[in-house]
């Protein structure tokens, strides 16, 4: 059986300094390879340092294209040691000099779909709760407990197609910011809008499933004796 040992690069990077903190981002992999590591993890702001006062110049200054030279050395130096690498926050500039930085970005589109999924779940669960007594009748005038099931799901799907409404006329409305921060990609890309909209559709079901799971097994004498 195969083991991962991971080695944590641990360092303060220095401020505004990229080029010297890439020097001893490669010395540390060296010695860490040395000591049998196979997965490496450099410090979250390891190329441009953290100050909160000069955070926003430090970054400038550390940014470079996504093809860069420090992107190309650490790409070099995992591939020679055979070790897998990981380089935490880069920010990057792209060809017309926006920068960006893809670890804030992907973190706040995470902790967004996250949010939402917790949000639509406890709108089933409670609709569910409160819906009680009729699943009850339902089963009971002999509707079967996966056309209950379906019911909880299709109720959650609407809940999604309004969202997903309301979420692209918001795109529509801040589609100049947007644009400002999408690369290689426009803010109406009709397969981008398709595939979070099947991503979020997804998402959905997932989470009504437990809540469809517990209406479909309520036992319909026990809920209307206790009602």
């Amino acid at each position: 059986m195969s083991t991962t040992t991971v080695g944590i690069a641990q360092w303060h990077p220095v401020c505004g300094e990229p080029r010297r903190n890439l020097v001893t981002a490669l010395t540390l992999i060296k010695s860490l390879v040395a000591q049998g590591c196979t997965l490496i993890v450099l410090p979250e702001l390891w190329a441009s340092g953290y100050d909160a006062a000069s955070l926003a110049d430090d970054t400038a200054v550390a940014a470079e294209p996504l093809d860069g030279e420090r992107g190309r050395q650490l790409s070099a130096a995992a591939l020679q040691h055979r070790v897998w690498l990981f380089a935490g926050s880069v920010p990057a500039i792209y060809q017309d000099g926006r920068l960006f930085n893809t670890a804030v970005i992907t973190a706040f589109a995470t902790i967004a779909v996250l949010l939402a999924a917790l949000g639509i779940y406890s709108i089933i669960t409670f609709s569910v709760a409160s819906r009680a007594q009729e699943m009850a009748i339902r089963i009971a005038l002999g509707s079967q407990r996966s056309g209950i099931m379906r019911l909880i799901l299709v109720s959650g799907a609407k809940l999604t197609v309004i969202g997903c409404g309301i979420g692209l006329l918001g795109a529509i409305a801040a589609s100049s910011l947007l644009r400002s921060l999408l690369f290689d990609v426009s803010p109406f890309d009709p397969l981008v809008l398709t595939l979070a909209a099947c991503s979020v559709l997804l998402l959905t079901l997932v989470a009504s499933a437990l809540p469809a799971r517990r209406a479909a097994a309520i036992d319909p004498i026990h809920s209307l004796r206790a009602d």
